[in-house]
């Protein structure tokens, strides 16, 4: 188990990516690897009046685009012994990449071993916690087999929902 902190980017790919720095200096470094250019991720921390690298609001732009383009961003947490995984929504894809972490942190990436104790924290871009599972439930197909909450509403409440989305998408073809 590693004593710093660590961070991971799971790419739209699947592919699991150890960040030896920051989340967002391994962006800066490789922009071609996140389909972007220098010159984009320089108008961002322009348009937020900040020095090029700052871990300010520009920072926290282009990696929320990043999480919405599919990418998986964490970061382990020694003290607490955790990580914290920011997703955009828990789909079945990101289920199986969240699966195959937590095999790959049990079994070590690139020597850093997790127990099976250790937990992820799943959290939206607002930095709210989905969930929360260790990597030995994650590995055993927990996120699959956790149902999620359901809301209950009344039947008149539905046919508000629906109308609304009749509209949304009578609009959407004008």
């Amino acid at each position: 188990m590693p004593t710093q902190s660590k961070g991971y980017f799971i790419a739209p790919s699947g592919d699991i990516i150890p960040i030896m720095d920051t989340h967002i200096r391994t962006v800066l470094d490789n922009p071609k690897k996140f389909r972007t250019t220098k010159k984009e991720l320089h108008e961002i921390y322009d348009n937020h009046k900040e020095p090029y690298g700052l871990e300010g609001k520009a920072r926290d732009e282009i990696l929320a685009n990043l999480v919405k383009e599919g990418w998986v961003r964490l970061r382990y947490q020694p003290r607490n012994d955790y990580f914290t995984a920011q997703i955009y929504s828990l789909t079945k894809r990101i289920k199986n990449w969240l699966y195959g972490f937590a095999q790959e942190a049990m079994k070590g990436i690139k020597g850093d071993k997790y127990t099976p104790h250790t937990e992820i924290a799943i959290m939206n871009l607002q930095g709210h916690i989905l969930d929360r599972f260790s990597l030995k439930e994650i590995s055993q197909d927990i996120l699959f087999k956790h149902a999620s909450v359901q809301r209950v509403i009344d039947i008149s409440e539905y046919e508000n929902i629906v109308s609304k989305v009749i509209a949304k998408l009578n609009s959407s073809t004008k």
